[in-house]
């Protein structure tokens, strides 16, 4: 499980390209909130992910994805 400290830029896109070489296609993501911000720099860190897939398709690997990523 992932742990709850707080995230910075780099934290945020180590996470991405290790979520993005798990993925098993590509798939276009939206990130949201705090992540969003962080990833441009205005602010400092987040605490959580807000992730927003096109289709439920996407959504499936994606979570896919996830579940390898986190219970391996």
């Amino acid at each position: 499980m992932m742990e709850s400290a707080r995230k910075t830029k780099e934290d945020l896109i180590e996470l991405l390209e290790k979520i993005g070489y798990t993925l098993s296609k590509p798939v276009k993501i939206y990130i949201l909130g705090g992540a969003a911000l962080t990833l441009r720099d205005i602010k400092e860190s987040t605490i959580d992910v807000d992730i927003i897939v096109e289709n439920e398709d996407n959504y499936n690997v994606l979570v896919d994805a996830l579940y390898r990523l986190f219970n391996s």
